[in-house]
């Protein structure tokens, strides 16, 4: 993570700290809104194979079907969207 943390030092009055977790919020939100757009079946909660929790995981909400897309509009809102990060 030193490339990370070193652009993440530049930044004038934030704390490293702060940049990154805001930075990662960012990804996470664009990531989940691409995700959101693509006309697949989502499964899971999203964690990775064998990781454990030490507390109960908070309730998810459930993710609202999208409307069908004209033939094509997918991939190019998915690029689109892309593009734009």
């Amino acid at each position: 993570m030193n490339y990370v943390s070193g652009w993440a030092g530049t930044v004038k009055d934030k704390d490293p700290a702060e940049v990154v977790q805001a930075t990662g919020e960012r990804v996470r939100t664009t990531a989940a809104a691409i995700l959101d757009a693509l006309n697949t079946v989502q499964a899971g909660a999203g964690d990775p194979p064998g990781l454990t929790r030490d507390a109960a995981p908070a309730p998810r909400a459930e993710r609202t079907p999208l409307a069908p897309m004209e033939t094509g509009r997918t991939a190019h809102t998915a690029e689109l969207a892309v593009r734009s990060l």
